[in-house]
Formats: structure tokens, sequence, C-alpha cells
């Protein structure tokens, strides 16, 4: 749903899985602001659509990274996981595209954004605790 959400959340909550770098307390803070970032600039009319190519690497790279933390904190192979979030991403980018796009003809859009950013956050939360 949103490229930086997971691997910031995992950042945030300094998980078991991080190298030592991204544990250091300056990576919590880049972390936060690159996820507002983000999150800032999806409003943006000048924002490519998330299906342009390189939307759609990012996502899979950061997908791919979070799952990466996530297998090496529970201590098991990080390539099916990397795999499985990579196609992940690339599914969950095309259907929030869809639906936020139908959403939009009855909501406006920017209500859409943020509860789309609301659910992205709260699955990060959840998903990193």
């Amino acid at each position: 749903m949103r490229s930086t959400v997971a691997l910031a959340a995992l950042v945030l909550r300094r998980s078991d899985g991080l190298p030592a770098a991204l544990r250091h307390p300056a990576a919590r803070r880049i972390a936060a602001v690159a996820d507002g970032a983000e999150l800032v600039a999806d409003k943006l009319p000048m924002t490519p659509s998330r299906l342009d190519p390189p939307g759609l690497a990012g996502r899979m790279i950061s997908a791919g990274l979070a799952a990466a933390v996530l297998a090496r904190s529970a201590h098991r192979a990080p390539i099916p996981a990397v795999l499985t979030a990579s196609a992940a991403a690339l599914a969950a980018a095309r259907i929030c595209h869809d639906a936020r796009a139908a959403l939009a003809r009855r909501v406006p859009d920017p209500a859409v954004a943020v509860a789309e950013d609301a659910l992205a956050i709260g699955l990060a939360a959840l998903g990193s605790g």
C-alpha cells in the first residue's frame, strides 16, 4: 500500500532482524522522515502512479527487505519470505490502485488516501509487532 511503511515500522520498533546500523537512533529518525515524506508525496498531483515501473520496483525492494528482516528475526530462510513479499507488493499495488480509483469516484480522493495511509500504518504496526 505504501513503499516505506513496512520497513519503517521495523526500524522504528528496532526489530531483532535489522542490521546494527538500522537499529541506531538516527535510523529511526530517518525512517520516520522518509515514511512521512512518502505519505505527503502520495497526495501531490505530480506523484506518478504506483503502477509505473520505478514505483513497482521500489515497492518490491522495500517489501523484500522488510520480509528479510522478519525472516532473520525469526531465524528462517529469507529467500521464500522475500519472494512472497515481493509478489504480494505487486499484487497490492494493483489492488490498492484499483480500489482507490473506484472509491475516489464516490469519496474525495484525499479522504481515500488518508484512509489508505491509516490502513497501511495499522497493518505495518501489526506485522512488525
